[in-house]
Parts: structure tokens; sequence; C-alpha cells
């Protein structure tokens, strides 16, 4: 496999984890019952949603692709209030089918990549810097984070 083969599947199968720790849980649990602070788990779907569209449009700038960043990304917290507030609206099966669409342009990105494009010096959106390859994997990490708090909840509840 190469690395960006590695990348793409690893993406895809952090996103099929979320699937998975999210798998049977009927839509008015996840639009209501708070698993990470006041978040439910669509709540969590429409914030992954949204780091995931900046992560992969400013790896999409940077290889001269468009992309207009958010201007409260590098805020953090307000841009994630900002973008829950926007998304509070939205059922578990939109927020669901958002986030699917958009690992599947993240993956789709990653795989277009060249070994040079991902060794690529690039400022991060939340601030900081490092190469294109450290940044796409933010998707998967992010993912990652958000799963075992879902994980820990399911857990507790014997669900």
């Amino acid at each position: 496999m190469t690395e960006h083969t590695d990348l793409a599947a690893q993406t895809r199968a952090m996103h099929a984890r979320f699937l998975a720790a999210t798998a049977g849980l009927d839509p008015a649990t996840c639009e209501q019952e708070p698993v990470c602070g006041v978040w439910t788990i669509r709540d969590l779907a429409g914030h992954l949603d949204a780091w995931a569209i900046e992560i992969t449009g400013s790896a999409a700038l940077a290889i001269g692709e468009d992309f207009t960043p958010d201007a409260l990304v590098s805020a953090g917290e307000a841009f994630n209030m900002t973008h829950a507030a926007q998304r509070a609206g939205d059922s578990w099966e939109t927020a669901r089918a958002r986030l699917d669409a958009t690992i599947e342009r993240a993956v789709a990105l990653i795989e277009r990549t060249t070994p040079e494009q991902r060794e690529q010096h690039v400022d991060y959106p939340w601030g900081g810097s490092g190469n294109l390859g450290t940044l796409l994997s933010g998707v998967a990490g992010h993912h990652r984070e958000h799963i075992e708090e879902i994980e820990a909840w399911r857990a507790a509840r014997g669900l």
C-alpha cells in the first residue's frame, strides 16, 4: 500500500467505526441524548463534518484547488459553537448523510494527492503548520477522538 492508500483506508476505517459506534441507535437518541458535554451524536456528526470540510478544504487550497476557509476556524470554540448552532435543526439522518458525503470527498482528495504534495509544508486552519499528509490525517484523528466518547457513552449505558 502506498502512503495515500493507507491514509485513505485509515480515514474510511475511522468513519466506519463511527458508523458502527452509532449503529442501532434510534434517531431520537441520536438527536436528544447528550454524549459529549451537551452535544448529541447528531451534534458530533455535524462537528466532525464541519472540521472535515475545513481540513480537506485547506488541503485542497494548498494543492491549488478552490476553497474559501471559514473565518472562524482559527477561533476554535467560536467555530464549534457557530457550526453547532447552524446545524441544530438537522435530523440525525441529515447530519449522518452530510458527514458520509464529506468523508467521501476527503478520501477522494487524499487519493488524488501525490507523495510530493503530501510532504508539502502547509499552515493548519486552526494555527500552526506541518505537512499536508499530517493535515489530512486530522480527519481520521478527529473522528477517533469523538468515536471514543460515543463508545464510552454506550458502554456506560449498556447500549
